[in-house]
């Protein structure tokens, strides 16, 4: 367990970075059902500011974490800001997010695909920033949770020493908002934070409940928000459905005419969109 002191360490550091990054009374916040970007609305909403929780749900699309994002401000009496995003044409909007916004991933063009209309609600609001839950080095994957169980110590060395462990589709996201003159801001990520955790165990980070330690620090809060034991969350394009979106293509001719039969949907999908990377403009028969 992590002690009463630490708890209170971190979250005043939190705090602390968070008031620095704030320029407005009133604070936009990346907002998902997730304990990540609701620890960071917390710490603001203690700060004493306004919090705009800020999600999305695919047109016609119940998303499970907008739905847990508006539950949340409905209880905090944050406002709510839902982006519904169009889905008219799979087709121009995969190409599109290949040829001008230059994804190399399924992944990017997933997670990019939502945040590009959230950036444009964020703008209508007069905002260029946004506060957001990305991080890299919370060891909430296989990868990352093998090795802080067997060898905690040299996790925490490479987590504190690596420049960034943001996903590249985090790193996209982030490139387009400035393109757009948005800066997301990212309290999570801080070093000077990532250190108070490094002499926490797998069990510290995670039990009782999922992400404990991040939990801990807003304890009453979360339970407030029926936030409390929720465990792992789907991945972002998974749980928002922008998969199923793009999945429809793999039917299409022009789109997939290689033909790509085998795998699951998204093996296939991943093998689509590499064929496109690195032919944007192929010449089909």
């Amino acid at each position: 367990m992590i002690s009463i002191d630490a708890q209170s360490k971190s979250r005043g550091l939190l705090k602390e970075i968070i008031s620095k990054s704030i320029t407005t009374d009133k604070v936009p916040v990346l907002l998902s059902g997730g304990a990540d970007s609701t620890l960071v609305a917390f710490s603001v909403h203690e700060l004493g500011k306004q919090v705009i929780g800020i999600s999305y749900e695919l047109e016609g699309i119940e998303n499970p974490d907008c739905s847990k994002a508006e539950i949340t401000c409905s209880s905090m009496g944050w406002q709510f800001e839902k982006v519904i995003v169009k889905l008219d044409d799979p087709k121009r909007d995969f190409l599109d997010l290949i040829r001008t916004y230059k994804c190399q991933k399924k992944t990017e063009l997933e997670i990019l695909f939502p945040m590009i209309a959230m950036g444009k609600r964020i703008k209508e609001l007069g905002f260029d920033y946004v506060l957001s839950g990305f991080e890299g080095w919370i060891p909430d994957t296989r990868k990352f949770e093998i090795k802080l169980r067997n060898e905690p110590e040299e996790f925490w060395e490479f987590v504190i020493n690596s420049d960034s462990l943001m996903s590249s589709a985090t790193q996209k996201c982030i490139l387009h908002y400035d393109s757009i003159g948005i800066t997301i801001q990212t309290p999570l990520d801080s070093k000077e934070l990532i250190r108070t955790y490094s002499e926490l165990s797998y069990s510290d980070c995670h039990k009782p409940v999922w992400k404990y330690m991040l939990k801990c620090l807003y304890e009453t809060e979360f339970k407030k928000c029926n936030l409390w034991k929720d465990n792992r969350s789907p991945n972002l394009q998974k749980g928002g459905k922008v998969e199923d979106y793009f999945a429809s293509l793999l039917s299409d001719p022009e789109i997939n005419y290689r033909g790509y039969l085998k795998g699951n949907v998204t093996q296939r999908l991943s093998h689509l969109t590499q064929l496109w990377v690195k032919d944007p403009n192929p010449k089909i028969k």
